[in-house]
């Protein structure tokens, strides 16, 4: 691993320039959110931190261990708050896919890189009909497994299932909280490694619980099985598609798999990742307080969208759960 990212990081350097200054944020807000018992990983917290600069205003979450989830909150906010920015003044109307912020330009590149793999690889897996991959309790991260087994079968989405989604384009798991009705939430990840991504695909599917079990978004999830074309829906929406009433579409082939056949599939994603030509993206990178954003668009990887959009095909039936 550690030869792989040292690797990643020479072609990163050679291909991208960081740009000065882009403008200094300033946080003007930090809370914790609670999260309801059996919806966290023991001893994760769950943040939100409000940054502000130049009279734009963003939010970013972050889970994970207290200094981490810190972290990646402010990441989050930077991150955000230089994606407003940007399509103010370019005049251009862009989702988060493709932007990433990180303590170096490297890894912010990477991680905007997987990004734009995981949200590709989830929409087109949806639409495609499957097939998603249920990755064996094996390959799960311990954190998980504990808390699979100490979780409460009371919670009302407690069956967790974490699925395996690939394309020529690569990896991305998908983690669904389903209860006793079929009904469920999820979340979404990408990683170089599959243990990572899982962790993340976790943390995101139990954010959309604490949601659901608040009847967020309700209205725009009507809105989205409503048939009507041209709908719009924010991206959280989307994780709780299938929270309320509708469940899993028939067309959508979820099989099992060998703990072997889940790491080949892992092992191709991470050989077309690190053969990937970097510089052949469209790619910027700004420094933002002190943190770097990076921005990486592709032809190759389909741009994310939310709501339904004026395609009747068969493909655009069934609302997809990418958030």
């Amino acid at each position: 691993m550690v030869s792989d990212l040292a690797q990643d990081n020479q072609r990163l350097r050679r291909g991208f320039e960081t740009s000065p200054l882009f403008f200094g944020p300033k946080i003007t807000s930090e809370n914790e959110i609670k999260r309801p018992e059996g919806y966290a990983l023991s001893g994760f917290v769950a943040l939100s931190i409000t940054a502000e600069a130049d009279g734009f205003t963003a939010t970013g979450y972050g889970e994970g261990p207290p200094d981490l989830a810190r972290v990646k909150a402010i990441s989050e906010a930077f991150e955000r708050l230089t994606l407003f920015k940007f399509c103010t003044d370019t005049n251009k109307s862009e989702t988060s896919s493709g932007w990433a912020a990180h303590r170096t330009g490297e890894l912010a590149v990477r991680a905007a890189v997987l990004e734009l793999i995981e949200r590709d690889v989830a929409l087109t897996a949806w639409e495609d009909g499957g097939p998603f991959y249920v990755v064996p309790e094996s390959l799960w991260p311990k954190s998980l497994l504990i808390w699979k087994s100490e979780r409460q079968t009371s919670l009302e989405f407690s069956d967790l299932r974490i699925l395996l989604s690939s394309t020529d384009n690569g990896a991305c798991v998908s983690a669904l909280l389903f209860n006793d009705s079929g009904n469920f939430v999820a979340g979404h990840a990408s990683a170089f490694e599959l243990q990572d991504a899982i962790i993340s695909a976790a943390n995101e599917c139990f954010r959309a619980a604490h949601s659901a079990i608040q009847f967020d978004s309700i209205a725009e999830v009507a809105a989205l099985h409503s048939g009507d074309q041209g709908v719009s829906a924010s991206p959280a929406a989307h994780s709780l598609a299938y929270a309320y009433k509708e469940t899993m579409p028939e067309v959508v082939k979820i099989l099992t798999a060998t703990e072997i056949e889940v790491r080949r599939k892992w092992q191709k994603h991470q050989t077309l990742f690190n053969e990937l030509n970097l510089t052949a993206f469209d790619a910027q990178t700004f420094q933002v307080g002190d943190r770097i954003v990076a921005r990486v668009k592709s032809p190759k990887y389909r741009e994310i969208f939310w709501g339904r959009t004026d395609d009747v095909s068969k493909r655009n039936q069934h609302p997809h759960f990418v958030g």
